[in-house]
């Protein structure tokens, strides 16, 4: 195993064990994020508050060790959270792609 895939597969070890911890909620905004949504289509999305979302997204930013939505997209993509992976009619993508 070269080194690039040893640090892969270490983040993605860890990325799994980090987002196997949340709750329900967080990892439905995670996976929002890793979609690229904002908070006000998160709230819209989830029948919640702008001000909701932004309290799950700092507590999952708190959980995940991260500081921004880019960077929690890309725990959720290496714990394997493809984009539209919560839409029934979605296709998709399989993890090699968003690494």
């Amino acid at each position: 195993m070269g080194v690039s895939a040893k640090i892969r597969s270490d983040r993605q070890a860890r990325a799994e064990v980090l987002v196997a911890a949340l709750s329900k909620r967080q990892l439905q905004v995670l996976q929002f994020l890793v979609d690229g949504l904002s908070s006000k289509e998160m709230a819209r999305a989830m029948g919640t508050s702008y001000r909701t979302v932004e309290i799950h997204r700092n507590v999952l930013f708190g959980k995940l060790g991260v500081r921004s939505s880019l960077a929690a997209a890309s725990v959720g993509a290496y714990a394997g959270l493809g984009v539209c992976e919560y839409l029934a009619d979605c296709e998709p993508l399989p993890a090699t792609d968003l690494v």
